[in-house]
Formats: structure tokens, C-alpha cells, sequence
């Protein structure tokens, strides 16, 4: 196998070909859904391997291999992300969001800017407490030894929030998603459950945390290094709203060059460089039969960047993701397989903090850009492919920037 369907190991395929991501044929001639996406009752038919096993019987949202297992919990926890929920939410990112643009306003300005990696750890909002910095087990990924040395450190802060958390249910002072794995009503848990929470509450924050922070932050870099698309957004946003505080949630999910930048981000930086590996049940994908017990994934990172489904793949152009009609429109980018792109995976174990991640995202953007004209302190400048490095997560390099209040005549 070549070109864009590569065996990788003796017992391991990647494929990034489009076809990959649509329909399957099974043994007996039937068509299946592919390789992340649901087959029977809701169940995947390719099933995750056992790469981020934490090999103590519990192994959260994230890394449940049990199909049954995990679409259990998956259910306990979809409450929490629900429209409903996340609009009760609401005022809680309002609040990060507004202490963000306070302090820029104080510290921003100044002539050598700000480091944008420094001040964007603190903005992503965490997803059970705000005191929470802990981030689950890396198992089987390589990373920076200062990584692994913290991981004791990590586990046991870990247990302590999680603890204190249980025993203030009913208590608390915002509404958070701990809520729905211990409500204030729930028995005092027994140890397997008490493990089991911390696990999906350590799985919850770093996925609550990096993958936004990262794009807080990347799409702010790349804005300010394009300085058209960066006009033309500034544009679509201070058009929209007359006030700081029309910026809401369902206000921003229609501006369609918002989303364009903000999908562009996701592209360029899609999460999970090194696949999802899944175990064939012995099937078709893309006309190739891959027998039963072979680990198969789809390279998500190397489809985004291949000039075969995108033009210009290693530069960022919002304009791509928009529709036909819209003025930004470029005809240049008509082919790019665009329907193959599933940054938040998809199926069974699709990512299902991806409405609260997209509304993160587009107020916080919105409401930067609406408030404050962003520039590069000149000489600073970053290149993706040079200066970010992928540890199961991004590694993000320093650029300094000005954050320049908008000065708007008050009527």
C-alpha cells in the first residue's frame, strides 16, 4: 500500500483518503458506517485499541474500550452538555471572558506587547472547578520529561480536588459539570466510583482546557500574521454589535467568517496528529480489505495538509469554509474535500464537549476583537511547521503582541 494508504507497522494502516471517512463494506456485502462512526445500537464497529488503557479497570470517557461501558457513561454525562446546560453555563464564560479583557486592558498596551502563551492559560474555562490544573495520565505518548516528572504530583491533586468537590455538592457557587457525575443528591461514593470520577474529571479538563487554549490562542496568531483575513473579520464582528454586551453565544454562531477562521484554526492544528487507531472487524475501507484484528486509523493531521484535498494546505485561508455566495468567497479553494474534515471526530466517540468548545471560542474571539485592535510586536513572527511541536498536545512557541483598546465615541 502507498501513496495516501500507508502501512505503518506490521499490524497498522493509515489512510487519509476522503473515502476513508464515508462508507465501508463489511464481509457479508452490507454497508456500514466508517471507521469512527456508529454501527449497531449506537455502538462503534471499529473498536479502540488499547493504546491509553490506564490498565486499572477504569478508564473514563476517553479511554473506555468497552463499547457498552463507554456509551453508558457517555450518556450519564451528555446532561451536562446539552443546550440547556450550556446556556445555564452562559454567564460563566461571560465572567472569564470579561476578567480577560479587564486585564488586557491594563497590561496589554505595552510597547513590547504581551506573551500570548502566558496569558492564555489562564482564560480557558475549566471544566469542573476553577481551582482544577490537573491533566489525566499520558500513557504511551512522548513527552517532555518535565511532563512526566509532575504526573505523581497531577494524580494526587487530582484525588484532592475531586474529593472536595464531592463533598461541597449541593454547595457550590456555579453551575460546572461535576454536577452531573455527582449530584447533590447522590449517595456518598463507594472507591471504584470515587476512581472512576476522578478519571472522567482529569479526561474533562484537559480536554476542557488545552484543545480551547490552543485555539484562543493559534487563531489570534495566525489572525495577526494575515492581515487580511484579520481586516476582514474585524469587520464582520464590530459591524454585528453595537456593544461589548450583545456579544452572546447564539448571536455569534451565524457570522460565517468567524466560524471560517475559527474551522481554518482547527485545520492547521488538528488535534490528535497521530491518528485514532481502532480495530478492524475485518472490512472494506476506501476499496482495500483489512482484515480482522488489524489496527486502522484515519491521519487526519496528513489529510489536512495534503495538496491533493486542499489547496495551499500549509497556509491559512478562511476563506475556504465559506459558502459559495459570500463575498470573501475564493473559487480557488472549490475542491477541497471539506466534507471529510471531522475535527471533533465523530460517531459513538465523537468529542461531546463540541458545543461548548464552539461557544467558547466564538465569544471569546468576537468580544477580543470587538474590544481591542491586535498587532505583532514587530519581529515577532511564527511559522507552524518550524515552531509548534506536538505532544499528544501542542507545544505552543512565545509571540508577543499589543492589545490596543478600541477608543469608540460614547454617545
Amino acid at each position: 500500500m502507498v501513496g495516501d494508504v500507508v502501512r505503518i507497522g506490521p499490524n497498522e494502516v493509515v489512510f487519509i483518503t476522503p473515502k476513508a471517512s464515508e462508507v465501508l463494506e463489511a464481509e457479508v456485502d452490507t454497508k456500514v458506517p466508517d471507521i469512527y462512526d456508529s454501527h449497531t445500537k449506537h455502538l462503534e464497529h471499529f473498536t479502540r485499541t488499547d493504546w491509553l488503557d490506564l490498565g486499572e479497570g477504569e478508564d473514563g470517557i476517553n479511554w473506555e474500550r468497552d463499547p457498552v461501558k463507554h456509551r453508558q457513561v457517555r450518556k450519564n454525562l451528555s446532561p451536562a452538555f446539552s443546550v440547556q446546560s450550556l446556556n445555564a453555563k452562559e454567564p460563566t464564560l461571560h465572567k472569564h471572558i470579561d476578567y480577560f479583557l479587564e486585564r488586557m486592558r491594563e497590561f496589554g498596551n505595552k510597547e513590547n506587547g504581551i506573551e500570548l502563551r502566558e496569558v492564555n492559560f489562564f482564560l480557558a474555562i475549566n471544566a469542573v472547578t476553577k481551582k482544577f490544573r490537573s491533566l489525566a495520565p499520558l500513557k504511551f505518548l512522548f513527552v517532555p520529561p518535565s511532563i512526566l516528572a509532575t504526573l505523581p504530583q497531577t494524580l494526587a491533586l487530582n484525588h484532592k480536588e475531586v474529593v472536595t468537590r464531592i463533598n461541597r455538592r449541593g454547595n457550590t457557587t456555579h453551575l460546572d459539570y461535576f454536577e452531573h457525575l455527582c449530584p447533590p443528591d447522590a449517595p456518598e461514593p463507594n472507591n471504584k466510583q470515587l476512581k472512576h470520577m476522578e478519571i472522567v474529571a482529569g479526561q474533562l479538563l484537559s480536554a476542557g482546557y488545552e484543545p480551547i487554549s490552543s485555539q484562543f490562542m493559534c487563531t489570534l496568531i495566525f489572525l495577526i500574521q494575515d492581515t487580511g483575513s484579520y481586516r476582514h473579520l474585524v469587520e464582520e464582528i464590530r459591524n454585528n454589535f453595537k456593544s461589548n454586551y450583545e456579544i452572546n453565544t447564539e448571536a455569534v454562531a451565524h457570522l460565517q467568517f468567524l466560524n471560517a477562521c475559527l474551522t481554518e484554526t482547527l485545520r492547521i492544528t488538528v488535534i490528535g496528529a497521530g491518528g485514532l487507531p481502532r480495530i478492524s472487524p475485518g472490512a472494506f475501507v476506501d476499496g482495500h480489505y483489512i482484515d480482522k484484528g488489524i489496527t486502522v486509523q484515519y491521519g487526519h493531521f496528513a489529510f489536512t495538509r495534503s495538496p491533493h484535498y486542499f489547496h495551499d494546505p500549509d497556509k491559512f485561508r478562511p476563506q475556504r469554509w465559506l459558502p459559495h455566495d459570500h463575498r470573501y468567497w475564493d473559487s480557488a479553494f472549490v475542491n477541497d474535500a471539506r466534507e471529510a474534515f471531522h475535527p471533533f471526530s465523530r460517531g459513538p466517540r465523537s468529542c461531546p464537549g463540541k458545543g461548548s468548545a464552539w461557544r467558547q471560542t466564538r465569544v471569546f474571539i468576537a468580544k477580543v476583537l470587538w474590544n481591542f485592535d491586535i498587532e505583532r510586536v514587530p519581529g515577532e513572527e511564527v511559522v507552524f511547521d518550524r515552531d509548534f511541536r506536538s505532544y499528544a498536545m501542542w507545544d505552543k512557541p512565545k509571540i508577543r503582541a499589543r492589545f490596543r483598546p478600541v477608543e469608540r465615541e460614547h454617545h
